[in-house]
């Protein structure tokens, strides 16, 4: 699924979520998931990968994008409160979501990117994935598996975990031109860690200037994804603002 959420003129948001070829093969659901949220205290992205093993994973990664959107929702609405307590807003939200099942049969990562009004921007992660931030000045700074890394354990929702498992990155006044990437591992594994900034700013300048109803060849990328043999399920979700969104602002 290809959707372009329509943000205020500060922020845009583009995501896809594609079927990997074993998923197809298989005539399997997509494990992967993905959302966008455009609103006037923040802008926010998910993604969610559910664990292939695990029966009910693609209800747990539906379930993850869905309670990292209603955990920002709440945590945003209060008085500065610390990151810890989105955190656990998630992890609590997202077991309500997928009762009355089993939450272990449930697994899910969960990534999500969030720009707030006052300018802070924040990333935080569990499980497998990438969470990329490309500065103005080209800078990059990224969460996830280093490349070349496999663990014995992929972390998760669902999964026995402790609160210092989330990976968390914060600026506190982002520039205007920052960009947010996330990425589930069936994309994350084949990028090559010293091209990711030019791999955000390409998404951007590939898909993000084209009509609404052209969006779709992000997804399109997707199922043409060029490494032989990757047989994951595939989704991205970029959040940016447009080059021309301060410049035709009212003061």
């Amino acid at each position: 699924m290809t959707t372009i959420s329509k943000a205020p003129p500060r922020w845009a948001l583009l995501g896809a979520s594609v079927r990997g070829p074993a998923h197809i093969r298989e005539d399997q659901p997509n494990q992967d998931a993905w959302l966008g949220r455009s609103r006037q205290a923040y802008a926010l992205v998910a993604v969610s990968d559910g664990l292939g093993s695990r029966p009910k994973s693609h209800r747990g990664s539906q379930a993850a994008c869905w309670a990292a959107a209603r955990a920002v929702q709440l945590w945003s609405a209060a008085a500065q409160p610390p990151v810890e307590t989105l955190i656990r807003l998630v992890r609590v939200l997202w077991e309500l979501k997928v009762a009355p099942n089993d939450p272990a049969e449930c697994s899910a990562t969960c990534w999500l990117g969030l720009r707030l009004e006052n300018g802070r921007l924040l990333v935080i992660g569990l499980g497998d994935g990438l969470a990329l931030i490309r500065l103005p000045n080209g800078e990059v700074r990224s969460l996830g598996r280093a490349p070349g890394e496999f663990l014995n354990r992929t972390l998760s929702l669902g999964q026995a975990h402790r609160l210092p498992d989330w990976q968390v990155l914060e600026i506190e006044r982002a520039e205007p031109d920052t960009i947010i990437v996330l990425a589930t591992d069936g994309v994350a594994d084949d990028l090559r860690s010293d091209r990711l900034g030019d791999w955000a700013l390409s998404l951007v300048q590939d898909h993000g200037g084209q009509p609404a109803g052209e969006r779709r060849r992000l997804r399109q990328a997707l199922q043409q994804w060029p490494t032989p043999g990757h047989n994951d399920d595939k989704t991205v979700a970029v959040l940016w603002q447009p080059e021309d969104a301060t410049k035709g602002r009212s003061t």
